[in-house]
């Protein structure tokens, strides 16, 4: 039995507020055949379907589905609004691509804050599309909607103008973001010491971690006071001379290491790409990493543009084992 009929006046002013979702639940659910299906297209819940529909039925004084053993189909009534769904459901998503279009042009470019060998060696290839297809790191970077992707400009870290920021701390500790309010935890980034054929033909390649400090090692000056890298730091101590250079940044620390100048702690992710990387130590490494973060304030991610490449950046990033989420 229909349920109770409503007063024509109520049901005009009802029917003149349809949600434009409505209307394209009421597609998804003819498209899909049933109501659960088209809850997953339209990334809802089924409850919430069933529940819309139940109420734009209402709204109208008619029925629009009919549920049997093959699953729901439209009715009379709802195959004569079918037609003038589907032309609103089309003309709404060709709106909403030319507003995208607008914002994007508007937007202008995205100002991302990163450190400098993230973005030399894995962001700015991968957003000017220049990671191979076959690259390891190229998994999830072809999941990505390059459609009207806007342009970029990577600025210095600390910059207070950036509308994203990226950026390495120790383990468990929250990046200081300033006002960028929103932190997402991309993953820790694990780190092993690294040399180079060049290097190893010279000397011979530590068969224990404990071995290190024999060689001539290129550090970092973060590292020093990361509590988590201690056993790195132990070996550095255990050294007669210290290390044979210390960088400011990674940037700095990858092409000396590459180039045979010494062994250096090196998150892995940078191992595929850089070429001459070579693992230092094959047994006895204890675990070590750093956390890699992204934040952004409110603000920033309201706007789609910059909501695209935040999503974008943590789905390049976040690819195991390089990235884990431990």
């Amino acid at each position: 039995m229909m349920r109770k009929r409503i007063t024509d006046a109520k049901r005009s002013e009802e029917h003149m507020a349809t949600d434009v979702m409505d209307v394209r639940i009421l597609t998804a659910i003819h498209t899909e055949g049933s109501y659960r299906q088209a809850a997953t297209r339209l990334k809802m819940d089924q409850a919430t379907v069933s529940r819309r529909m139940a109420t734009l039925e209402d709204s109208v004084g008619v029925q629009l589905f009919i549920k049997d053993r093959k699953g729901v189909r439209l009715t009379e009534d709802g195959q004569t609004l079918l037609g003038l769904a589907d032309r609103a459901v089309k003309s709404m998503d060709a709106f909403d691509r030319s507003l995208e279009r607008i914002s994007v042009v508007r937007a202008g470019n995205v100002k991302i804050n990163c450190p400098p060998a993230l973005c030399a060696y894995i962001l700015a290839p991968a957003f000017t599309r220049i990671i191979s297809d076959t690259h390891p790191l190229a998994a999830n970077e072809q999941k990505i909607d390059w459609k009207e992707m806007p342009y970029f400009s990577f600025v210095s870290q600390g910059v207070p103008v950036a509308d994203i920021e990226i950026s390495w701390s120790k383990r468990g500790h929250a990046p200081a973001t300033g006002n960028h309010s929103i932190t997402e935890r991309i993953g820790a980034t694990p780190m092993l010491p690294y040399g180079s054929e060049a290097y190893f033909r010279s000397r011979a390649r530590p068969k224990r971690f404990s071995d290190l400090h024999e060689h001539d090692i290129i550090d970092h000056e973060l590292y020093a006071t990361d509590e988590y890298l201690e056993a790195w730091n132990v070996e550095l101590a255990r050294s007669a001379v210290g290390p044979r250079m210390k960088l400011a940044c990674l940037t700095s620390v990858i092409p000396v290491v590459s180039g045979g100048g010494g062994i250096g702690l090196i998150p892995t992710l940078f191992s595929p790409i850089v070429t001459n990387l070579v693992p230092a130590v094959l047994s006895d490494c204890p675990y070590l990493a750093r956390d890699l973060w992204i934040s952004a304030t409110p603000e920033a991610l309201r706007s789609p543009v910059v909501k695209r490449v935040y999503d974008a950046v943590i789905e390049i990033l976040r690819v195991p084992p390089w990235v884990e989420r431990r």
